[in-house]
């Protein structure tokens, strides 16, 4: 079957980085931003971590929104709560932005986003929905990409599930209303990217520049380039 959408991982994908050096960057960044407030970094980013093992956890019950605040604020305290302006201030106009620094251009990103859009593809930035939409439109910014470039951003104001959960991409292939054989999925981890996909059928692509996991699990791998060749003759 012809394939009539195109998901695609930000991290380590669109986007070229280590994704351990831009976490370490990243968290100690916003450590040094809610430490005046109080806040000892160790114990924050260990509630942080928290919170993603119960998104990972995740029955759908709720979105990852209010499950990640639930677990930070049993941890932290229910008056870290009152902060989460805080952190979205971070993310969109504070010290979140020089974490680009440990990014790498990608000038390919955009064009072939764009290619995409002319074919009329649909396009899903499938990106483990562990941030604020803020937070991922800052990103996509770094490679000169908005939230408007794609049908649909997983955020974690808008989902429920995570990476590597199959219900991940089961609710994403509901809310566009496609088969798993009319999808593709590209991006840079085995476990979370991969191997999830694969299990429902839909055809991946791993890049290998920053893969992690044994790549042997991935039958289409290679380059940026090489993604997008392969890509054009499934859209054919």
């Amino acid at each position: 079957m012809k394939i009539k959408a195109v998901l695609c991982d930000l991290d380590g994908t669109l986007l070229r980085m280590d994704e351990k050096d831009f976490i370490n960057d990243y968290l100690s960044r916003l450590c040094r931003v809610m430490a005046p407030l109080g806040y000892n970094g160790e114990e924050m980013i260990s509630a942080m971590w928290k919170g993603v093992d119960a998104l990972t956890r995740s029955d759908g019950t709720q979105n990852n929104h209010d499950t990640f605040w639930q677990t930070f604020s049993s941890i932290l305290g229910p008056e870290v709560l009152t902060h989460e302006t805080k952190f979205d201030d971070f993310y969109r106009q504070g010290d979140f932005h020089l974490t680009k620094g440990i990014t790498k251009p990608n000038p390919w990103a955009k064009t072939f986003i764009e290619n995409l859009k002319k074919q009329n593809v649909r396009i899903i930035l499938a990106t483990n929905p562990l941030f604020p939409a803020c937070a991922v439109q800052t990103r996509l910014g770094w490679i000169n990409l908005t939230l408007d470039d794609f049908e649909l951003v997983t955020t974690y104001e808008n989902s429920r599930y995570c990476k590597p959960s199959v219900h991940y991409y089961e609710d994403i292939l509901k809310r566009i209303g496609l088969s798993p054989d009319e999808c593709i999925m590209i991006g840079n981890s085995v476990t979370e990217d991969i191997v999830p996909a694969q299990a429902l059928g839909i055809e991946s692509f791993l890049i290998t520049e920053y893969a992690s996991g044994d790549t042997a699990f991935a039958k289409n791998k290679g380059t940026f380039d090489e993604m997008e060749a392969f890509v054009q003759t499934k859209l054919n």
